[in-house]
Formats: structure tokens, sequence, C-alpha cells
């Protein structure tokens, strides 16, 4: 979403493209990887329930919107949080526009 935003994508199209991460984790065998990655990490003695996990991973426009908000409330706007919060310098955008942006 940041880097997505960065880039000047029009807010519709990030939540479309964040919503496309629950196709992707919620493919079975991203459950599985989750579960046990899950099971490693928290240093659980059982895996957790896949449904557990499911509801977990789903993504919700709401999300995005809401840490959108926050960013706006917080910076001002999202180039105040990109300038001021990630300490990113018009230089600094400019290049990652450059080296990810078709002419």
């Amino acid at each position: 979403m940041i880097l997505l935003t960065a880039l000047g994508v029009p807010t519709d199209i990030v939540i479309q493209d964040y919503l496309l991460t629950t196709q992707y984790l919620l493919a079975p065998d991203s459950i599985q990887r989750t579960t046990l990655d899950l099971q490693n990490v928290l240093a659980l003695s059982q895996p957790p329930d896949a449904a557990f996990v499911r509801a977990r991973m789903t993504t919700k426009p709401e999300t995005l919107v809401t840490a959108l908000d926050a960013i706006a409330n917080s910076y001002g706007s999202f180039d105040g949080y990109l300038h001021n919060g990630l300490k990113l310098s018009d230089v600094d955008l400019a290049t990652l526009r450059q080296r990810l942006l078709e002419p």
C-alpha cells in the first residue's frame, strides 16, 4: 500500500490490489504454510486451527481505509507521511518513481 500510493496509484486501485492478497493468502497451500510458520514463530506445541488462520489472514477494505485515514490524521496527508514519517526526500521519491514506473 505504501509503495503503490507513493508511486501515485489511485486509492481504489491500491485497495483492489490489497484485496487480491486474500486470494493468495487463503489458498490451501498458503494456509498450511502459514499455520506451520505461526506454530514455529510463536513456539506453539500444536499448529493453530486453519479456520483461525483463515479469519486472521482475510483482508478487508476497511482495514486499508482505516490505515490511510490514520496516516492522514497523523501526518496531514500521505505525502506528509512519506516526508516526515518515512523521512523520504523529494529526490528519494523521484528516484523511486523513475526506477519503478514506465515512462
